[in-house]
């Protein structure tokens, strides 16, 4: 529908034969129109950087095949505005390790190979990992020793993650209550297609598990929250084939409430433009959040908890 509405706009405003103006680009010159939008961007992002300070964030990961990519986002203020802008400045592979002095030296070769003062950083964010934070060999510490006023600060996404995977004694058998009853249905292709036809039975609004990852409180809610809505054809599936842990995922709900508003939290952590002052915010609004649930579940009132109290 958008072709032909084109060739409308352009036989009625250009008062040409759209035909004549429909000049097709072989790859190449697509690939290379491309390449060269992308350099004007870059050189644009960094004559700014050149010319005025800029907050730095950094992230380290281990792609699928076993490579460790470094990236890397700047903020700074907009030349044409007081908002301020955030950019992605570089994507980079490490070849061997990912230390301390190698994700430097990475760093320190692309700001001077675009001929920008490594001086203009005033705040750095890192993860947590050694290889970042570490307090004499990490990319913190070797940053301060070029920049001495440099302000660095820690992910508190990372402490987060690190909090899912410890978490206390009865609150982690609950969950791998849980995540034993969903690896029950989803290990098995068999078990997988009987409880699809369960749901499909008793009409539920939707028919898959989602799996869990370790570490990650956003995977943990969503796998909590799909074993909730389907608690009901759970229960019937495995008081057929595990009568015994049947009888012991009730216990799992409160953990579905309180992961759902754990995720609530770490949304607002994350996103483009979020300032350090709004994950304070969000911080102390969490922890006077929990005092207040700590207290009404002292007192046996469940109001804060719906799953729970179902």
């Amino acid at each position: 529908m958008v072709i032909p509405l084109i060739k409308e706009v352009i036989s009625t405003v250009m008062e040409r034969d759209p035909t004549q103006v429909s000049i097709p680009l072989n790859n190449d010159t697509v690939a290379r129109r491309i390449n060269e939008i992308g350099a004007d961007t870059e050189e644009q992002l960094c004559a700014i950087l050149c010319d005025s300070p800029f907050s730095y964030q950094m992230d380290e990961t281990t792609t699928s095949d076993n490579n460790a990519l470094l990236m890397a986002y700047v903020r700074y203020r907009a030349s044409d505005s007081d908002e301020m802008a955030e950019e992605f400045l570089f994507s980079k592979y490490l070849e061997t390790d990912t230390k301390g002095l190698t994700i430097f030296n990475a760093l320190s070769a692309h700001l001077q190979e675009k001929s920008i003062p490594i001086t203009n950083i005033l705040p750095c964010a890192t993860d947590g990992t050694g290889g970042m934070v570490g307090r004499y060999r990490g990319f913190t510490a070797l940053l301060k020793e070029q920049v001495p006023h440099v302000l660095t600060v820690h992910c508190v996404l990372h402490r987060h993650n690190l909090v899912a995977k410890c978490i206390s004694p009865v609150l982690h058998e609950s969950l791998n209550i849980a995540v034993k009853a969903i690896n029950k249905i989803k290990a098995h292709a068999l078990n997988d297609r009987l409880f699809r036809q369960l749901c499909q039975e008793n009409e539920e609004t939707f028919e898959r598990l989602l799996l869990h990852t370790e570490v990650h409180w956003l995977s943990k809610g969503n796998c909590l929250a799909s074993f909730c809505e389907l608690f009901d054809s759970i229960v019937e599936y495995l008081e057929k084939v595990d009568p015994a842990l049947g009888e012991r995922v009730s216990s799992s709900m409160y953990l579905t409430d309180f992961f759902e508003k754990m995720n609530e939290a770490t949304l607002k952590l994350q996103g483009k433009d979020v300032t350090l002052v709004q994950c304070m915010a969000v911080i102390h609004s969490l922890t006077s959040r929990l005092d207040l649930y700590r207290q009404s579940t002292g007192r046996r009132h469940f109001a804060h908890f719906p799953q729970l109290t179902k």
